[in-house]
């Protein structure tokens, strides 16, 4: 039976799979690689049920980046290192990210499968608006007979949480070499965590903190230090669909938006939730 085939890709390995039957029910399998030889590239033919041809595993390696912000599911009530009024229940996004590298192992021009190592952060705010009355000397003046003005103020929580991470994942290509979607999972092991507490006051603009004039402060800090009872063991759910350029015979560029969930609260007596979303960049070499 005569096949005839074209290659897509001249500058690359490349290979076909194949399946013959008789009419007796007999089955063979096949594998045309075609592979570079010193400067030519030649066709072998061998007999195989790979649906990769072998010489064309090369061994990969990627750098990943991923910039990202984090939105916080956030609602608890201050505990005792805290100080906030009343209950957090907004939030405020964060810069966060981190990076990996990983090694791909190619099941087929379709599915890779990707492990490594890497270090992730998640930092976010939760919010805690409070409003009371306070005399307002710049306008009533300092009497004991002055007039209250309404005071509200935001007590900010900001949360930074840094992750040793093992990633492991799959890459699935809807268009081989072209655009793919990652699906993995990032056991993250902490390595480091803070918070810091701060008191705005967002209304009258002729308040402040210390005096209660203009010469005095309108943010201040008032707790910091590393939470008491971390989750020191997060696993966060990576999803990311993206495309993939090359630059060279060995080196491509991968690019792409990035979800990370994690699966647990980052902090175990606060019902306290970061999400990421961003950026997917990468760097990926074939040798």
């Amino acid at each position: 039976i005569p096949l005839l085939f074209h290659v897509r890709d001249l500058n690359s390995c490349g290979f076909m799979s194949i399946q013959l039957a008789d009419a007796a029910g007999n089955i063979s399998y096949w594998v045309v690689c075609r592979t570079l030889d010193g400067a030519r590239w030649i066709y072998n033919l061998t007999e195989s049920r790979d649906n990769i041809c072998p010489s064309c595993r090369k061994t990969t390696v990627q750098f990943i980046a991923t910039p990202s912000l984090t939105m916080s599911d956030v609602t608890f009530n201050p505990p005792s290192y805290l100080i906030g009024a009343g209950p957090f229940n907004q939030f405020s996004t964060r810069l966060s990210g981190g990076f990996q590298g990983l090694y791909i192992f190619p099941v087929d021009k379709s599915i890779q499968i990707a492990g490594g190592i890497g270090f992730s952060n998640f930092t976010g705010a939760a919010v805690n608006t409070h409003s009371t009355f306070v005399p307002d000397s710049i306008l009533y003046g300092d009497t004991a007979g002055s007039k209250l003005s309404k005071l509200i103020e935001n007590y900010t929580t900001e949360a930074s949480l840094s992750y040793l991470t093992i990633n492991g994942g799959v890459y699935y290509y809807i268009v081989p070499d072209k655009f793919y979607i990652y699906t993995g999972l990032a056991a993250g092991f902490l390595i480091s965590n803070s918070y810091v507490e701060t008191r705005d006051i967002i209304f009258p603009t002729t308040l402040t903190d210390s005096t209660g004039r203009s010469t005095g402060a309108r943010s201040v800090t008032i707790a910091s230090g590393s939470f008491p009872y971390p989750v020191t063991f997060n696993i966060a759910l990576e999803l990311s669909p993206g495309f993939e350029f090359k630059l060279s015979q060995n080196i491509e560029l991968l690019a792409g938006v990035s979800m990370d969930l994690p699966l647990f609260n980052v902090v175990k007596d606060l019902d306290w939730h970061l999400t990421s979303f961003g950026a997917r960049f990468g760097l990926q070499y074939r040798y």
